[in-house]
């Protein structure tokens, strides 16, 4: 999977505005019509090419950081996600973004994307999200 983090993810994490342990991480599934950027900020900005349809929903996350001195990084890592009998009306799913849920799209920080290697096209069977061994991302 091809990944990025979203500058304003970077400097949420590292200005303390988005606190990986506390704050409502989620995740939201994203269409064939999205264009990565890393200078996209909010879920607003991104809200037209996310997913829809039978069994889609926005997922919370439960986020591990772990610190690996014998690699000198610290990983953020996320639990697998599963959207359980994600409908053919929902169609092909390019990829994954991780947010700060704030309750709000406007105001709800990006942090990462994920894309697929192949797109997955919905038929009404579970899609499971199993994260790489190394995790979201490492700093």
């Amino acid at each position: 999977m091809a990944t990025l983090v979203y500058n304003t993810g970077k400097e949420g994490i590292l200005n303390g505005t988005i606190d990986l342990d506390t704050n409502t991480i989620k995740a939201l599934l994203i269409d064939t019509d999205y264009t990565e950027n890393p200078d996209h900020d909010f879920v607003a900005d991104l809200v037209a090419d996310e997913c829809a349809g039978t069994g889609y929903v926005r997922k919370t996350l439960a986020i591990t950081i772990t610190k690996d001195d014998a690699n000198d990084r610290v990983l953020v890592d996320a639990t697998d996600v599963t959207w359980t009998a994600l409908g053919s009306d929902v169609g092909s799913v390019y990829g994954v973004v991780v947010f700060k849920d704030t309750g709000n799209d406007a105001t709800s920080p990006l942090i990462y994307f994920g894309k697929f290697s192949t797109a997955y096209v919905s038929n009404g069977a579970d899609l499971t999200l199993v994260w790489a061994a190394l995790g979201l991302f490492y700093i």
